[in-house]
């Protein structure tokens, strides 16, 4: 299904919403099929384990359905996820409830219908997809005969579902009792009068309609299991898609680290290697070394992947070549010595210390054994040689002079959708969308604000909020001990912490105190824990201005996005900012869409990302913009109007033109999150992130003395190893990078999946600490994320503000607007009450800021 449909369809509705979460019931009642009892998808889908034949042509998919509502989308059936480009899927679209097929692996990638399918009867569905074309049938007439060839081959295997996508998230509102599957093109021109039968071409057989609804009756005995699932219910009773259970899914068994370890011990008794200490190196650092071997070893060259950059592009966009590996590597561990050896030179210019020294030392004599010996890269020898070269380079990295800190502070974050390693498809409504992953009811329960101390020798986890006790307002005398936590920030001193913290004892899709997040202030030691705000809206990302307020992002303006469906509202937050207490609540924007992430720069300005949504297509222009701390002088100084497609010369998908392609934003971050100034430095860095998505992706640094061209003239890759979202790769999944903190224009701090690293600029990547190391049991849909240095920082300048108090604007403009209204001056009645409804939207703002 393509989103932007969704967006089109629904683009002036606005419903209100009353949501109840409520578990699926276990059986939703029988419905009389054709010859039977019918699925009801409403309760859940069937899904069957991959399998290769379902996704070959020629291929008939048959199923009988009655759909019921057409507020949503209605997945009738759908093989793998998305992702794969042998997925398909035949679905209705919400308001009109008409059929269409959806098989992103083809151009064109939708195939259309006008045939409306709800109205609570029975019809038998078939999709015919032979080699250039696929042909859709409603009870035996032919609704879509079109060409659709083959344009992408990057097949990833998943489960086939009826009743649902195959990764969850949209369903079906609705029954389902016949599915049949069939190698070639079957007759489809009449409506079968029994159940329909298994042959010498059936693939697959589910007739829905016994007491094992599950049991495939083909030859293949490809079993399915109903999946029941929680339901967000609006107040109209329609569904909103979800399901990702809020009970903790924890961590699986982990690799045994004991053989890594006893290989390393042997290479560096064997080497004489003085700087490796082989016992004292946790087992998870050993862990992710061993999986990045395996990861660099499949030497899957960039050109293979269709979408994603090619090997010249990476070079000629790469921040630096250091960090793409080479074929005169021979291998990960020709490619960790190069880059270990690019960082210690670097680090000697910066100035070196006597760890370096020893560091260069073993290096030598480790490149000496590789050459002397030649191990070949699938032996043990070669991966205990690795493994002792990632260790001289951790030893390296921890002495960086930059590291002149003991403790760093994060929070434990996750949302509902899905864990990066077991789960890497993610369900808009469940926060993996850019908007909606900072809704509170979004958040998954746990986590926290903790602080890692000692992290370059012997690392200790501390949860700061411990044993502190609210101070004031409607928590007074509770602790934070359950709900979730978000985007902290550390005062310039080092001494004060401001962060977002929400209740959510409900996984509802409604606006209330339980369910929003609101900012608190505590000390780095956990003491004089205040909070600042509270109300039925979200604020979070706070962020500490050298003239001691705090920005942050509030819905307080009242707004609501154009995107999502008629039932769902889905609001939009923008700038503001307070007085360290919580007073003096002032908007700093006004804008009609969605902001985030502000931090200021090395001037003294305000950095954020807009969505900037007017006059376009709706995932253009989310990039870097600027502006004074007071919120004047927004503007977007980079990339806020990429070219459209149809200024260049060939609209085909993935053709290069000078370098670019078909369209300006593909092949180039489509949104720029966790913008930060580098210290000393007129670069910035940022994470080039999805639209369908949450906040991770690939790092970038930004260099606005370049001359913009709308694409990568200004941007470089600093983790070339992880494509753009939605642009090189697909959408609505997990990505590896994201928060970055950047400690020079060479090291920076971040989070590399779930964990917290250190990376630099050739390609060098060092844990810091790990999920499965924290203290409790973890659920796997968090991450490690927002690491700060815990010490104080240089202050940029503090620019004067050259706006008024905030209740006196509100105060003036409702008076001007309502001289206007009473006067006598000749406009026109419409005019005047829109005026009206000006007033009135100002009051009702500065009622939710506590102002008259």
């Amino acid at each position: 299904m393509n989103p932007r449909r969704g967006t089109v369809l629904f683009l002036f509705f606005s419903l209100g919403l009353t949501a109840v979460l409520m578990p699926a019931p276990a059986s939703a009642g029988p419905e009389d099929g054709a010859f039977g009892q019918a699925l009801d998808a409403r309760s859940g889908a069937l899904v069957v384990s991959a399998d290769a034949a379902y996704s070959a042509v020629p291929l008939t998919v048959e199923c009988r359905v009655k759909l019921l509502r057409s507020e949503q989308y209605n997945i009738l059936v759908a093989n793998e996820t998305k992702a794969s480009a042998t997925h398909w899927e035949s679905f209705t679209t919400p308001g009109d409830g008409v059929l269409h097929a959806y098989v992103p692996g083809r151009t064109p990638d939708h195939v259309h219908t006008s045939a409306p399918l709800v109205d609570g009867q029975w019809h038998w569905v078939t999709m015919v997809m032979e080699e250039t074309r696929i042909r859709l049938f409603v009870d035996g007439v032919e609704k879509a005969n079109e060409a659709a060839v083959v344009s992408r081959q990057d097949s990833v295997a998943g489960p086939f579902a009826i009743g649902s996508l195959a990764e969850g998230g949209f369903g079906c509102n609705g029954f389902v009792d016949e599915v049949r599957l069939s190698a070639g093109t079957r007759p489809v021109d009449t409506v079968p009068d029994a159940e329909l039968a298994a042959d010498d071409s059936t693939l697959g057989l589910w007739h829905l309609a016994t007491d094992a609804p599950g049991k495939d009756a083909s030859s293949r005995g490809r079993d399915g299991k109903v999946q029941n699932r929680q339901i967000v219910i609006t107040a109209s009773g329609a569904e909103i898609p979800g399901g990702m259970p809020a009970e903790l899914q924890p961590l699986p068994p982990a690799e045994d680290a004991a053989p890594l370890r006893t290989a390393l011990q042997a290479v560096t008794v064997r080497l004489g290697l003085k700087t490796v200490h082989a016992d004292t190196i946790h087992e998870d650092v050993l862990r992710e070394w061993n999986h990045d071997f395996e990861w660099l070893g499949k030497k899957e060259h960039p050109d293979s992947r269709p979408g994603g950059p090619s090997a010249e592009k990476l070079r000629r966009e790469v921040y630096d070549a250091v960090a793409l590996p080479t074929d005169a590597d021979g291998g990960p561990l020709g490619t960790v010595l190069r880059q270990t050896r690019a960082m210690v030179d670097r680090l000697r210019q910066s100035g070196g210390s006597a760890p370096l020294e020893s560091v260069e030392t073993d290096l030598q004599v480790l490149c000496d054994a590789t050459i002397a010996s030649a191990p070949v890269p699938d032996s043990d020898d070669y991966r205990a040689l690795y493994l002792a070269a990632c260790a001289l380079r951790r030893e390296a990295a921890l002495s960086n002079p930059l590291l002149d800190f003991d403790s760093l502070i994060f929070v434990a974050r996750g949302t509902f959708e899905g864990s990066v390693r077991s789960n890497p498809q993610t369900q808009d409504s469940q926060g993996g969308h850019f908007v909606t992953q900072y809704f509170g009811f979004n958040a998954l329960p746990g986590g926290g604000l903790f602080a890692l101390h000692n992290f370059k020798k012997m690392p200790e986890v501390v949860n700061i909020l411990a044993d502190s006790v609210v101070q004031n307002g409607r928590l007074q005398g509770r602790k934070l001990d359950h709900g979730a936590f978000a985007t902290p920030d550390l005062s310039y001193d080092g001494k004060t912490i401001v962060f977002a913290w929400t209740e959510n004892s409900e996984h509802k899709w409604i606006q209330s105190k339980r369910t929003c997040f609101h900012l608190f202030r505590v000390n780095v030691d956990g003491s004089n824990l205040v909070q600042l705000t509270d109300g039925d809206f979200n604020d979070f990302d706070p962020c500490w201005l050298p003239n001691g307020r705090i920005a942050f992002v509030s819905e307080r303006r009242n707004g609501y996005i154009r995107c999502f469906a008629a039932y769902l509202k889905v609001r939009s937050y923008t700038l503001f900012s307070m007085r360290d207490d919580g007073s003096d609540i002032m908007p700093l924007s006004y804008f009609e869409t969605s902001e985030w992430n502000p931090s200021v720069n090395n001037e003294g300005q305000l950095v954020y990302t807009r969505w900037d949504y007017v006059d376009r297509e709706n995932c253009l222009g989310t990039r870097f913009w600027i502006s004074n701390p007071d919120g004047t002088n927004p503007r977007a100084p980079h990339g806020n109007y990429p070219l459209p497609y149809h200024t260049f010369p060939d609209h085909q998908p993935w053709s290069v033109h000078d370098g670019r392609e078909w369209d300006s934003r593909f092949g180039a971050p489509l949104v720029e999150m966790g913008i930060r100034s580098v210290p000393n430095s007129p670069l910035y860095m940022f994470t080039a992130a999805p639209h369908h998505g949450s906040i991770y992706g690939s790092l970038c640094m930004l260099d606005l003395r370049q001359e913009d061209d709308h694409h990568m003239s200004q941007v470089k890759r600093v983790t070339p190893d992880e494509p753009f979202p939605e642009t090189e790769v697909p959408g609505r999944r997990h990505y590896k990078y994201g928060t970055p903190w950047p400690l020079s224009e060479d090291f920076y701090l971040c989070n590399v999946w779930e964990n917290l690293a250190l990376v630099d600029r050739y390609g060098n990547k060092e844990l810091l600490w790990s999920l499965r190391a924290m203290p409790g049991s973890m659920d796997e849909r968090f991450r490690l994320i927002d690491p700060i240095p815990l010490r104080a920082r240089a202050m940029p300048i503090a620019i004067p503000s050259t706006v008024r108090p905030r209740s006196d604007e509100g105060r003036n403009a409702t008076v001007s607007v309502m001289n206007v209204y009473d006067s006598d001056l000749p406009f026109p009645e419409k005019t005047k009450i829109k005026w009206l409804r000006v007033v009135q939207n100002i009051s009702k703002t500065n009622h939710a800021m506590g102002e008259p």
